[in-house]
């Protein structure tokens, strides 16, 4: 018996170690669990606590996710050029891609190619000058997402956010996200979500899909995100798209 599944949209959170950026993911997975999406959040570290590679993803959908794996982002956030480097070959076409350009200096032009949905901004350093920090930068990054991806509101942030970071920084964090979101004015909406391929086409289709796009980037893809069925929280777990088994 076939049945119809629904890709679910995905997003990539990428730094290095020590930037916050698995948090990030984190918060901004319960953040969508909060507003009723399933979702799956998974993270990847290398070895180094501090300066190592380290990304988070996160995929979330209006019905349960079937299989834990992108192959491509709809929007990616990238802290620091090793990480731009690394992923940015992997932003979906017309994706959103936002940098933050303290760290970032040039863009692959992989990413050039697949997309004009760039927003580049100093995060680091407009945090710093702000707070007088740069901790919070993470907290701004997420209020950048949420205005430029358009699909979680900064309340439902706060709200997640409170249950992962000490009450002393709750009140600099809140005003965090704020002013990420008031950094841009534009937002984009990510696709909507397209009912696709029953179970028994679905094979065939994704291969063909994975074959077209490696022609096209020349990249080998790997490191992809993974998912948590909405109503289980963080793991390297299984759920998303369309059985691709």
């Amino acid at each position: 018996m076939k049945h119809a599944f629904s890709e679910p949209h995905s997003v990539r959170i990428s730094g290095i170690g020590g930037q916050g950026n698995v948090l990030m993911g984190i918060i901004l997975a319960e953040a969508l669990l909060i507003q009723g999406s399933w979702v799956v959040q998974t993270q990847s570290f290398g070895a180094q606590v501090r300066g190592g590679l380290s990304y988070c993803d996160v995929l979330f959908n209006s019905e349960p996710i079937d299989y834990p794996k992108a192959h491509s982002f709809e929007l990616i956030y990238s802290m620091h050029q090793t990480a731009v480097n690394a992923h940015v070959p992997l932003i979906h076409m017309n994706g959103v891609l936002i940098i933050d350009s303290t760290l970032v200096k040039s863009i692959p032009k992989e990413g050039i190619r697949m997309t004009r949905k760039i927003i580049s901004k100093p995060v680091t350093e407009l945090t710093e000058n702000k707070f007088g920090s740069t901790l919070p930068a993470n907290m701004v990054g997420l209020g950048l997402i949420a205005r430029a991806g358009n699909f979680v509101t900064t309340q439902s942030l706060k709200e997640a956010m409170v249950k992962h970071i000490k009450a002393k920084y709750v009140e600099m964090n809140s005003r965090a996200i704020d002013f990420g979101y008031s950094l841009i004015e534009k937002s984009y909406n990510i696709r909507s979500e397209e009912s696709i391929l029953s179970a028994g086409d679905l094979n065939e289709e994704v291969c063909q899909k994975s074959r077209q796009r490696n022609k096209r980037n020349k990249v080998s893809l790997e490191g992809t995100e993974l998912q948590n069925p909405a109503r289980v929280r963080s793991s390297n777990s299984n759920s998303r798209r369309s059985a691709r088994a």
